[in-house]
């Protein structure tokens, strides 16, 4: 999904378009990845890997996606997008412009599933209440 926003964390203010995916394999180490693309500094692509856990985010990953040579100022630039899910501010404005207006079951494919063809009939689930940056979720976790 691409959003574009302006994100502040991002030396001076950067306009750039954010495509956030929801990865399937290795989730136990990231869930979350999302692409940054400065509109005036292709060169700065950068890609942020998150674990997002309910009560918590944690970035696992900043890689550049422009090859080996990286302009002078990247480091700087991959430090504004690690901020983007660090620090609560950003976090807050970052979620909800690029991740939770577009999270929704047709995001996902889950449309025209019910509960019994989308969870495994030999296995156990917990649900829980939390809340993250002030928004309430439902988290369901395989026991």
């Amino acid at each position: 999904m691409d959003d574009l926003t302006s994100v502040e964390g991002l030396s001076s203010k950067v306009t750039v378009t954010v495509t956030v995916t929801f990865p399937t394999d290795r989730v136990r180490r990231r869930n979350i990845n999302a692409e940054f693309h400065p509109t005036a500094r292709p060169d700065l692509r950068c890609r942020v890997e998150a674990l997002f856990a309910g009560e918590f985010v944690r970035v696992v990953a900043t890689t550049p996606m422009r090859g080996d040579r990286q302009p002078a100022d990247f480091q700087d630039y991959a430090q504004g997008c690690r901020r983007c899910f660090e620090e609560p501010g950003l976090r807050t404005a970052c979620f909800a412009e690029c991740i939770a207006r577009r999270f929704t079951y047709s995001t996902l494919g889950r449309e025209h599933q019910n509960a019994a063809s989308y969870f495994a009939a030999d296995a156990g689930y917990r649900v829980r209440l939390l809340e993250f940056d002030r928004q309430p979720m439902l988290a369901l976790t395989k026991v």
